[in-house]
């Protein structure tokens, strides 16, 4: 999340592996470093190399920050949710007029 030159990360420990690094086999062990931090906080526009982690330092900026990537993600879940029922109406009215079984 970004904000007037501040970066907020958000470490889900989530793993997204890539296609690209199959035929490497075991070498993708050593791809993502294991996670301690559940969220760090830059200012990149002092600190474009994001070497200080400033979350214990900027806890205004970073509640701020978080607050909004929270609403983020909830906005957009809800923006998944309404398409998926869209879908699921158009299938229903395909079917419906004999173009689907």
């Amino acid at each position: 999340m970004y904000k007037d030159g501040w970066k907020l990360i958000q470490n889900t420990s989530e793993r997204y592996n890539s296609t690209f690094f199959q035929p490497l086999g075991k070498l993708t062990e050593f791809k993502y470093p294991e996670l301690e931090k559940e969220y760090e906080l830059y200012n990149i526009q002092a600190d474009f190399k994001e070497s200080q982690d400033l979350l214990n330092n900027r806890t205004d900026i970073f509640k701020e920050t978080k607050r909004l990537l929270q609403t983020f993600k909830r906005d957009n879940l809800l923006m998944q949710e309404q398409k998926q029922l869209q879908l699921r109406k158009k299938l229903e009215d395909f079917r419906s007029l004999g173009y689907i079984k």
